[in-house]
């Protein structure tokens, strides 16, 4: 109608064009500066509902700007629905804006469910599932939305069906396939690591033959991000973990215990079989081993060691007697014959799991010439 007005008044085809466009214009500012008050009016409504709730789903979708994005929606709504009517009769701007709210509702629809998918990953990294490689998947997902909101928008300005552009890139999908490698191969690898459980976030990793050793960071579509114990930062495709040989210490830490594999050499010149007289003496100074290793024919002094020192772990506060406790030789040479003490202690912490294999070790080797033993050294 205002159109008309302007030819009835006349003014020149191009001139009632250019008008009619900076009426367009000027609605779609106007539209855009109030979904903006609308946005904040209700996003501070709903930070203030949230905060008085103890449910925690609210805040994260405050944290993601849901509701600022649903505010988006409605304006492309009114978009859609009414802009094209104010401009019947002039079919080039009535095009144009049926294809400006068409597209600004593909849009304002991909940014929603992309605030959506953002605040899942919030909800991921703040509860019991963070330890779940989900946030890969719903990367996935964000992506497949914008490529979903890229094929309608090149629908929408050329006229063509979704299925017929599809259809079309039939022949572009070797380079698809070469361009999305990483994304498509980490997408088959986090089915792989979520369906057989390889790795959780937070886990022990190793990984031979390269340099990570240390605690996984994050797990994303495409890379893993692990933290060293020497507080390097290594990044490495998530496909490795399916790919390559790793080491995951998580049995470790659900079973809280941690190995203790150390040993220390005996001089051999110092083995011997024990004589009454040192059996007496071991007796009465060392009454907790048995007295079975006392009466067997011919028992040693390293015998005797060894039963000591493998009672002794079994007894201690901080080793897990549930599980193997072994004092045992391995193989002698040159250098003398290693006994080695294998336990587990109760702690899974670096630090004290260190110093209590350390104390042991030191508390053997301080208790060997009580043996008649002596501890070998070049």
């Amino acid at each position: 109608m205002i159109t008309q007005m302007m030819i009835d008044a006349g003014w020149s085809q191009p001139l009632t064009i250019a008008v009619s466009l900076i009426a367009v214009l000027a609605i779609i500012l106007g539209l855009w500066s109030i979904s903006i008050l609308f946005a904040n009016l209700m996003e501070g409504k709903v930070k203030k509902w949230a905060g008085k709730t103890k449910n925690r789903i609210d805040d994260f979708l405050v944290g993601a700007k849901v509701f600022r994005s649903l505010a988006q929606i409605v304006v492309a709504l009114l978009l859609y629905n009414y802009l094209s009517v104010l401009f019947v009769g002039e079919k080039t701007v009535e095009h144009l804006t049926e294809l400006f709210g068409n597209a600004y509702f593909v849009v304002a629809l991909a940014y929603a469910l992309c605030a959506f998918l953002d605040a899942w990953i919030i909800y991921i990294s703040k509860t019991r599932v963070r330890s779940l490689p989900l946030k890969g998947f719903v990367q996935a997902v964000k992506y497949i939305v914008v490529a979903g909101a890229a094929l309608c928008l090149l629908a929408i300005f050329t006229g063509t069906s979704p299925l017929y552009i599809l259809s079309g890139l039939g022949a572009a999908m070797a380079v698809l396939l070469i361009v999305f490698k990483d994304s498509l191969l980490g997408l088959t690898a986090g089915l792989t690591i979520m369906i057989n459980d390889l790795v959780r976030k937070d886990d022990w990793i190793e990984i031979p033959g390269q340099a990570v050793d240390g605690v996984v960071n994050d797990i994303t579509l495409t890379t893993v991000k692990i933290i060293n114990w020497d507080n390097t930062v290594a990044c490495v495709p998530s496909y490795t973990l399916v790919s390559t040989s790793i080491r995951n210490w998580r049995g470790m830490t659900d079973a809280k215990a941690r190995r203790i594999k150390r040993a220390f050499r005996v001089d051999l010149r110092t083995i011997h079989i024990a004589t009454e007289e040192e059996i007496a003496k071991l007796k009465s100074a060392f009454p907790q081993i048995e007295t079975s290793f006392y009466e067997i024919p011919q028992t040693t002094n390293l015998a005797l060691f060894r039963a000591f020192c493998k009672n002794y772990l079994k007894n201690h506060p901080g080793i897990r007697n549930d599980l193997s406790v072994i004092v045992r030789q391995l193989d002698s040479d040159v250098w003398g014959l290693p006994i080695e003490i294998y336990a587990f202690s109760k702690t899974t912490d670096f630090e004290p799991h260190e110093e209590l294999a350390a104390r042991l070790i030191e508390y053997f080797i301080t208790v060997a010439p009580e043996f008649s033993l002596k501890i070998h050294q070049r």
